[in-house]
């Protein structure tokens, strides 16, 4: 098994790199070690915006030719953002619109082609999110109510490229003129707050009376190519009421602010290279033989360091010492423009069910100090050189790869090689862009994930 799939190098540039040149006590080797991986379909991706992160509603839809149709869905709640205009009542509604800034992010085709999209009222309350749980890209889909909107629009990626790459101070943004009937019930909320005696009498001036009546809005694909990011932070994020007063026009904006919002990113696989993949956290392998990273629908590959061990069993090495251990990943499929990769992942430690470890009992917190400070206490391996940060396996967008170096975590491996705990398998998590925020992906063939070692032995253990 070791004469076919690894490999011995000890030329004298390998051994010069390393500094044992002159030493004839120590042996240079090099491995490559193919790794065994699988997909895993993972769940709880958060998609609620929280303070200091990404602020980030996605809405549209596109055909992935490798994952099938991903369809994002923008949920969030509104409020005033001003007091109520005196002589409020002596005045006439006349209309209300939304209006969404893009945040600048998008996937899918390049070209300019059509969109469609469709506005709900809901009638759900949506929960706080800074006070109950997360909501998650899969499982916090709320009832819609009535269809308030709809818009068909398109947009040129090219002036985002252009935005982005100059640096150009300004804010594109989308309007969609609502049904008359909402904005009228928004309008009469706020007369009756005119002629309210104290703010909590008020539907309109008080919040928690005012998500009761008023639920929130969801934005839902109709049909497209791209996915969007709107910013409900910004302050052209936001729902205008128009209405005048002796022919003077005014209005009414309610903006979204920091108040509960999240996406929910869906994908049907149905005739796809992962059709197939719907058990969560259950080892999937596509006929393919590929393998995937995907930001949004929860598609993570799993590898496994078990051959790391088998090759460095104590029966074929008593003792080493590793110089150097890179996760290596190579051709990676280049994307089309205006579909980017995962430019960073992290590897995060999976327990037995392939759920992600955590620390949860004196067990656990045991088996992360045993680890020698090379695993975070959210089970993620450490950086090499810094080991407060976690390692980092960054994609190479000239040599189409992924890779870092994980020299410690895999030194500590094979120290626990006859007593344990043996934390071989990893799940390859992408952090950049945002997950749950973004809807990236990147594939692979299971082929081509493999670990680089560099490792040196007293002379007297031989390699057979």
């Amino acid at each position: 098994m070791m004469a076919g799939a690894v490999f011995f190098w000890s030329c004298e540039e390998d051994i010069a790199l390393l500094g044992y040149k002159a030493d004839e006590r120590f042996g240079v080797h090099y491995w490559e070690i193919p790794l065994e991986s699988s997909l895993l379909l993972i769940d709880s991706i958060r998609t609620s915006n929280l303070a200091q992160e990404t602020h980030r509603l996605m809405m549209g839809r596109y055909t992935d030719d490798q994952l099938g149709v991903v369809t994002t869905g923008a949920y969030t709640q509104y409020y005033r953002n001003g007091t109520v205009p005196d002589s409020l009542a002596l005045s006439t509604f006349d209309s209300i619109s939304l209006h969404l800034a893009y945040d600048l992010y998008y996937y899918g085709f390049h070209d300019v082609t059509s969109q469609e999209i469709a506005v709900y009222e809901l009638e759900e309350e949506l929960d706080n999110v800074l006070a109950t749980n997360p909501l998650y890209y899969n499982n916090s889909v709320k009832q819609l109510g009535a269809q308030v909107g709809t818009k068909t629009f398109a947009v040129d990626p090219v002036i985002f490229d252009d935005i982005i790459e100059n640096e150009i101070d300004t804010t594109l943004t989308l309007s969609i003129p609502l049904d008359p009937a909402f904005g009228q019930r928004i309008f009469d909320s706020a007369v009756n707050a005119d002629g309210a005696t104290t703010e909590e009498d008020s539907t309109y001036l008080k919040l928690d009376k005012f998500v009761k009546e008023f639920k929130g809005i969801s934005i839902q694909s109709v049909q497209g190519d791209k996915v969007f990011g709107i910013d409900p932070r910004n302050s052209e994020s936001k729902i205008v009421v128009h209405f005048h007063l002796n022919n003077k026009r005014d209005s009414l904006v309610l903006s979204f602010g920091n108040l509960s919002g999240f996406s929910t990113i869906a994908s049907d696989k149905t005739g796809s290279d992962v059709e197939g993949l719907e058990n969560y956290y259950e080892d999937f392998d596509p006929v393919s033989g590929n393998r995937y990273l995907q930001n949004g629908v929860g598609i993570v590959t799993r590898v496994d360091l078990t051959n790391f061990l088998t090759y460095a069993s104590s029966d074929t090495i008593p003792a080493m010492i590793i110089n150097s251990a890179e996760l290596f990943i190579d051709g990676v499929s280049a994307t089309a423009k205006g579909q980017p990769l995962p430019t960073a992942t992290i590897l995060r430690v999976l327990g037995d069910d392939n759920t992600f470890r955590s620390v949860e009992t004196l067990e656990d917190t045991t088996t992360v100090t045993s680890y020698n400070q090379t695993l975070s206490s959210s089970f993620a391996v450490l950086d090499d050189f810094q080991r407060g940060d976690q390692f980092i396996l960054s994609y190479d967008e000239e040599k189409h790869t992924y890779n870092g170096f994980m020299t410690l975590f895999l030194q500590e491996l094979y120290k626990k090689r006859n007593t344990g705990p043996l934390l071989t398998s990893l799940a390859i998590f992408p952090v950049t862009p945002a997950i749950g925020k973004t809807v990236n992906r990147s594939n692979f063939h299971k082929d081509n994930i493999k670990l680089r070692v560099y490792f040196t032995v007293p002379t007297n253990n031989t390699i057979e």
